[in-house]
């Protein structure tokens, strides 16, 4: 998966980016395969921050769960049981090869776009999130986001996050 940072009206736009919908994005924009390179020339000059994890198993796996039940997100406190989906071994490999094709296609649109992007390691990222945030934040942020050197919070209103 990539993520895009961008500059709006002074204001930071982050979205994140699953491979098929870069493609459906540049499709609809008229480019093919070959030119959705320039589609990075339209989030310029964005930060792209690549999340890929280790272990591509047990990311099939649940990728494969996702599809299957429709569940793409679980949140803290949420008390809806989790989805048991008939196994399916061969469904669970074609996602594995999925997973391995798209972070394929992320590399060479890295390098085709000359695009350096923050690597985050999902699995160093669920370890250590709070340190991971902070690695993020200050390697990621572009440069006129950045006011000080020293450390801050980091918040949504209304709410309070430690000290970074």
């Amino acid at each position: 998966e990539g993520e895009v940072q961008v500059l709006v009206r002074g204001r930071l736009f982050t979205s994140k980016v699953m491979w098929p919908h870069l493609g459906y994005l540049a499709r609809s924009m008229g480019y093919g395969r070959p030119e959705a390179v320039a589609v990075a020339d339209l989030f310029a000059p964005a930060r792209w921050v690549h999340v890929c994890r280790q272990d591509k198993f047990s990311q099939a796996i649940s990728f494969w769960r996702a599809k299957q039940s429709g569940r793409w997100h679980v949140f803290g406190g949420d008390p809806s049981p989790e989805p048991q989906p008939d196994y399916d071994f061969a469904a669970i490999r074609a996602a594995l090869q999925e997973i391995e094709m798209h972070d394929r296609l992320w590399e060479d649109f890295f390098a085709q776009a000359g695009i350096t992007p923050f690597r985050v390691i999902y699995e160093e990222m669920e370890a250590d999130p709070v340190g991971g945030m902070a690695r993020l934040l200050v390697e990621a942020t572009p440069p006129k986001l950045v006011r000080s050197s020293r450390p801050r919070s980091v918040s949504t209103p209304g709410t309070s996050a430690p000290e970074l």
